[in-house]
């Protein structure tokens, strides 16, 4: 059985639940509030496919997305912000759709299809991150949270043969990871702010794989004027899934890191 992180984490946020305070002021995160930003983004990827040899295909393979598959990585896209909220609870929500398609040439076993040359490789990679925050302090220029949510990522690769064969592997797997992780944001002056979080996975497995899950996003905004912000940031997700795929047993390791920057709009 799989060891569960929650209850050593709940005993090491109790004591500052019990404390939790809010202070009197007037930064963005007091009264109530909401932010909303559909900004720019620039992502970097890069993953492997380590499948292990069967009785019926005993050749065991590590398939690079970008060596073998031809996904280079870097990919420009929209990336969406939201956040609302009244002390000492808020709500974030963030969501981004990676695709691309690309030749490549591979030769091995690639969960548990045989490739012998040119391939065509489509990835479809989308995260749906969702956190509500509980302050343990909240001042006029300070904040800190502790986190739970849940973070589903959507992960699509189809791999094609392209010598003439009709052979092709699909990975397809939806992957709900339940989250628990920490965020903090300081209100600097001229209206500028800095914030970060960071979240884990709660459990060591989800939908019958062994999961590992580090995300972590950094932000900087400045003030616009009273409905708008300038916002830039940069965020890192690394992410493994191990089981048995597509009925070979297998481990994905994906990491994508990017920087994103853009106007958000304050209510």
């Amino acid at each position: 059985m799989k060891t569960r992180r929650f209850p050593l984490l709940a005993i090491i946020f109790l004591p500052f639940l019990c404390c939790s305070c809010s202070l009197p002021g007037d930064s963005p995160w007091i009264g109530l509030h909401a932010e909303a930003a559909v900004v720019h983004s620039h992502f970097n990827f890069e993953g492997t496919a380590d499948t292990e040899a069967t009785s019926t295909l005993p050749i065991s393979s590590v398939f690079h997305f970008g060596n073998e598959g031809g996904i280079t990585g870097n990919k420009n896209l929209p990336y969406l912000k939201f956040s609302a909220g009244i002390a000492p609870l808020e709500l974030r929500l963030t969501a981004f759709d990676y695709n691309t398609s690309s030749p490549g040439s591979f030769t091995g076993n690639f969960l548990g299809t045989e490739f012998t040359g040119d391939i065509a490789s489509d990835l479809d990679l989308r995260s749906i991150r969702g956190t509500l925050g509980f302050d343990l302090l909240s001042s006029e220029h300070v904040r800190v949270a502790v986190v739970v949510g849940l973070n589903t990522f959507l992960v699509n690769l189809r791999v094609d043969d392209t010598t003439g064969s009709d052979a092709f592997r699909e990975l397809d797997e939806l992957l709900p990871v339940p989250v628990i992780g920490a965020r903090g944001d300081i209100d600097l002056p001229l209206g500028t702010r800095v914030g970060a979080e960071v979240s884990i996975p709660v459990l060591d497995s989800v939908t019958d794989y062994e999961i590992g899950l580090v995300d972590v996003e950094l932000t900087a905004q400045w003030s616009i004027n009273e409905n708008s912000e300038l916002i830039i940031g940069t965020r890192r997700i690394g992410l493994f899934f191990d089981g048995v795929v597509e009925n070979s047993p297998a481990r994905v390791d994906l990491d994508l890191d990017g920087h994103f920057f853009g106007v958000s709009v304050t209510f």
